[in-house]
């Protein structure tokens, strides 16, 4: 019995170790179990949190919009009102306040700024390599030389854009731009600190004052002997291009930008009135600062033809082939072809050869004399003699379609280069239109009395408000004075 409960507990001992080691077992695998499935979590979990940390897949970024650069601002340009001056004539002119043959058709310069009245000018023009060379002729009955500044006196300021570029100020120094005032006179009063000598010429724009001595100048009366200047007066001057670092090369054909201002002390005080090119522009006043207000177009041409007139077969044979009998008295003048030498092309300033001067003497009556502008003073046509003759006879012939600008036709003599009615002498002048296109001969006994005294230069010149200046042939008859 004993040994049969040994046996029975040793089976169950035996049975008891089997369960705890089959128990044991079954943790351990659990343990692996458990393990292997943490790792393969883990795993998972990794890959996930692979996936999870790769950036993901997004559009390209919006590109910011393409905005179109600014459109830069229009280069300056200068306007429509500018003023073509009558062509240049390329000459070396000699500076002794003496008008030379060689300038150019003069422009009248009489537009006054607000309707004021003052002085006015002529102003001619010429060039070479070297230099622009101007010449004004001044009519200005109030002369004052008393300001101590030279812009408060009678005065001429001469505007040079010498690169003609269009610029709103002056800071640019390789675009030479010169404003150069010359007094009539110089100053009388005590000296200041902007002239401390009563300086006749000053400067502006970016010009070098230091230079001022290296631009020569003369300024002599209006009318020999009137040294109070109560006439006016007359400037001229050179403007040296190699005071003018980086200018374009004066060249025929070429042009340069320019302006002028006639200033007029009338009372004393002040400067009292300013011609101009053009005076209704708000900007021209400030010439002084900005290159842009410049009005003038100068155009650079060849030398001028200076052509001498002598009898010949085609002159005077116009009167003669029109059965006109030779005059009584006195010879053919001839001399030195002088007035207009273009003629009305549509501008002020001209352009047409063929109706210049040599048209009044080319003995053709079917050519014609047709001055740029009607009742200036330099829109004329005469002849320049060797020394003074008193006229016997004149000769005209009207231009054929244009019988009515007879009316106010007349006849002026001068010793002087310059031709203005203030300082000239009319000797005739008509007062009504053509009957038809037949030589008008006017004798002696028709001149204005006491006119006829000889000169060196006799004009052919239409003052009528009217009219103009045309005319087909001239001939002028004379004996020596």
């Amino acid at each position: 019995m004993k040994k049969a409960i040994s046996i029975l507990l040793m089976i169950a001992l035996i049975i008891l170790t089997m369960s705890v080691a089959t128990s044991c077992n079954n943790s351990n695998d659990t343990g692996s179990t458990t393990v292997a499935d943490t790792q393969s979590g883990a795993s998972d979990t990794n890959a996930a949190a692979t996936t999870t940390a790769a950036p993901a897949a997004t559009a390209a970024p919006t590109a910011a919009p393409v905005t179109a650069a600014p459109t830069p601002p229009a280069p300056p340009t200068f306007p429509d009102n500018m003023i073509t001056l009558p062509t240049a004539p390329k000459a070396t002119i000699n500076i002794d306040g003496v008008k030379d043959d060689a300038y150019g058709d003069g422009y009248w310069e009489n537009q006054i700024r607000d309707g004021n009245e003052g002085a006015t000018g002529k102003v001619y023009s010429a060039w070479d390599d070297k230099n622009l060379y101007f010449l004004m002729d001044v009519t200005d009955t109030t002369p004052n030389h008393e300001a101590t500044n030279n812009y408060e006196r009678d005065c001429v300021e001469f505007f040079i854009n010498w690169n003609s570029t269009p610029d709103e100020d002056t800071s640019d120094t390789t675009h030479p731009y010169w404003q150069i005032r010359i007094a009539s006179a110089p100053a009388t009063e005590s000296p200041t600190d902007l002239e401390p000598n009563g300086e006749q010429i000053s400067c502006g724009g970016n010009f070098d004052s230091a230079n001022l001595s290296q631009i020569p100048f003369k300024v002599v009366p209006r009318v020999d002997g009137d040294t109070g200047l109560t006439k006016g007066y007359t400037i001229e001057v050179a403007f040296p291009i190699a005071l003018a670092a980086g200018a374009t090369p004066l060249k025929d054909g070429g042009s340069v930008v320019v302006d002028f201002q006639i200033g007029d002390n009338q009372d004393g005080s002040s400067r009292g009135s300013q011609a101009f090119l053009v005076p209704d522009d708000d900007l021209v006043d400030n010439q002084w600062q900005y290159p842009n207000a410049d009005r003038g177009i100068l155009p650079l041409g060849p030398a001028r033809t200076l052509t001498n007139l002598a009898a010949s077969a085609t002159y005077p044979a116009s009167s003669v082939s029109q059965g006109v009998a030779a005059p009584a008295n006195g010879s053919l003048l001839t001399g030195l072809i002088i007035g207009t030498q273009v003629g009305w092309d549509g501008s002020p300033a001209g352009g047409n050869l063929d109706t210049g001067n040599l048209a009044a003497y080319d003995g053709d009556l079917t050519t014609f004399y047709d001055p740029p502008t009607g009742q200036s003073p330099v829109s004329f046509v005469g002849l320049k003699l060797d020394k003074p003759y008193v006229l016997t006879e004149v000769r005209i012939c009207p231009r054929g379609d244009m019988l009515a600008r007879y009316q106010g036709a007349s006849i002026w003599g001068t010793n002087s280069d310059i031709f203005d009615t203030d300082t000239a002498t009319q000797i005739w002048v008509s007062d009504a239109a053509a009957d038809d296109q037949s030589f008008q001969c006017i004798t002696s006994d028709q001149f204005i009395a006491g006119t006829n005294t000889g000169y060196t230069h006799y004009i052919y010149f239409n003052g009528d408000t009217t009219q103009y200046g045309d005319v087909a042939e001239l001939e002028l008859y004379g004996t020596a004075k």
